[in-house]
């Protein structure tokens, strides 16, 4: 039985391009062999891989301009904000930049170019994203009120709050004239910071709105 061809030293441990595998000496079939994980289109890592939404993240690293970060449903995932499950998936990634940028085009990658400023981007654990508070805010274009209010009461839960009320209604201030602005402004008063639950949350707004 042959032995494997190991890897150059500085590929252990991280995803890589395949591109960047070639510059390190590896060859194209060592690149394609089963026993690396490809995680996205173009990248290969020799370590086992979990596919969870900030794997998949750290994995789209290689590819990542300096100026991108993570957002929208990717964003949300990583905070741990209940969505519901159609919003769930690790896949695609959203990866937004600033204006004036150019969005990330690529596959399992959706690109979105925002108005926003510096520091409603905070690092995650080692990942760019866009702070809690803005994340709520992009979520309004995508759920509906229940859904909405649930995921801003888990950034308020008082056990480990993310963000506060005061913040959030910052960042509707920030923006006058948005997607998903009306929604935001109906859901923020409903927002509480002892809902135990997504369906806690959910069952109050309906409740609410009866």
């Amino acid at each position: 039985m042959t032995a494997r061809i190991l890897l150059p030293a500085d590929l252990f441990g991280r995803p890589f391009r395949i591109s960047a595998g070639v510059s390190a000496g590896a060859g194209r079939s060592r690149l394609n062999g089963g026993d690396l994980a490809r995680p996205l289109w173009g990248i290969r890592s020799g370590e086992p891989f979990g596919h969870t939404t900030a794997e998949f993240c750290r994995a789209l690293g290689p590819r990542l301009s300096p100026d991108s970060f993570f957002s929208h449903q990717t964003a949300a995932q990583l905070l741990g904000v209940p969505l519901p499950a159609r919003h769930e998936r690790a896949r695609p990634l959203h990866v937004s930049v600033a204006v004036p940028g150019r969005p990330m085009d690529a596959r399992d990658v959706i690109g979105h170019l925002l108005s926003i400023t510096a520091d409603e981007i905070v690092l995650w654990r080692d990942l760019p994203i866009t702070g809690p508070a803005r994340t709520w805010l992009d979520l309004a274009a995508v759920l509906n009120l229940a859904d909405l209010v649930a995921a801003g009461d888990y950034l308020l839960y008082w056990r480990h709050p993310l963000t506060t009320i005061a913040a959030l209604t910052d960042a509707l201030a920030r923006y006058p004239s948005r997607r998903g602005l009306v929604m935001a402004r109906r859901a923020l008063p409903l927002l509480r910071d002892r809902a135990e639950s997504r369906r806690e949350s959910k069952l109050r707004v309906f409740i609410v709105e009866a």
